[in-house]
């Protein structure tokens, strides 16, 4: 037996007795009409199935991508709010802090950061 037309991708999915009361169905025979919705059921399962395994795709990415952001913020956090000391005894709050600044003024109320931008940051107490 061969298709009396092409299978078509439904927009959703379809029983067989609703499926031959659609217009371009009423007119097949028995044979024609069960072999065709097969074939068309099939198309929709497979179409179905697609879409959950992007779907699962997509979603195991987004998790990973969330993890690893969450992983970045979490090590530049840690990084940053750990005081490091200079070997001599001295203090160095926010390492980046320091390599930015173009100049540091050293005040009795503490040390001053002028930054690059022209931002002033302090006074920060030795440690």
């Amino acid at each position: 037996m061969s298709l009396v037309r092409i299978p078509r991708l439904w927009e959703k999915r379809h029983y067989y007795h609703e499926w031959k009361t659609l217009n371009e169905n009423r007119d097949l025979d028995e044979d024609d009409a069960l072999e065709l919705f097969k074939h068309e059921e099939r198309r929709w399962n497979l179409y179905e199935d697609e879409l959950r395994n992007q779907y699962a795709v997509r979603q195991a990415t987004l998790v990973n991508q969330i993890n690893q952001l969450d992983s970045y913020i979490f090590d530049t956090l840690t990084i940053d709010a750990k005081p490091l000391y200079d070997e001599g005894g001295g203090w160095n709050d926010l390492r980046h802090l320091r390599d930015s600044a173009i100049r540091e003024i050293v005040t009795e109320e503490g040390v001053y950061f002028v930054l690059e931008d022209g931002n002033i940051l302090g006074p920060y107490l030795g440690a």
